[in-house]
């Protein structure tokens, strides 16, 4: 179950990822900041899937 869920929210956070990136060519300070803590969920959810 906890790897199903670890899945989606992976897959969730990809989805964030790509809008922000997708958004615009050059990333502001907070997107930037966004970014990187949507990189810290991705690679903590990534341990349990």
């Amino acid at each position: 179950m906890i790897k199903r869920f670890a899945k989606r929210r992976k897959y969730h956070i990809n989805n964030q990822i790509a809008a922000i990136i997708n958004r615009q060519d050059v990333l502001t300070h907070g997107e930037y900041l966004e970014l990187q803590q949507l990189d810290r969920s991705h690679q903590f959810w990534g341990r349990f899937s």
